[in-house]
């Protein structure tokens, strides 16, 4: 039926979407760490603080354009 086909497609949405965060941020650290090691401390902070503030505003932009 169509509700059970939307269920499926709803759980495997789910799981892709919390498998590609986990993913995500896996690589953020990873590349954080790299960095580190590398000895480019400066790099890392920057790189690490700027994802995060445009990550935000991207964040409440995507939320302010879709508040209707």
């Amino acid at each position: 039926s169509r509700s059970e086909f939307m269920v499926r497609v709803g759980w495997a949405l789910l799981a892709t979407g919390l498998c590609g965060g986990f993913t995500t941020f896996s690589s953020f650290g990873l590349d954080g760490i790299k960095l580190l090691e590398s000895g480019a401390t400066f790099t890392m902070l920057t790189y690490s603080i700027m994802s995060l503030v445009f990550g935000l505003i991207l964040c409440f932009t995507g939320y302010w354009l879709t508040r209707a």
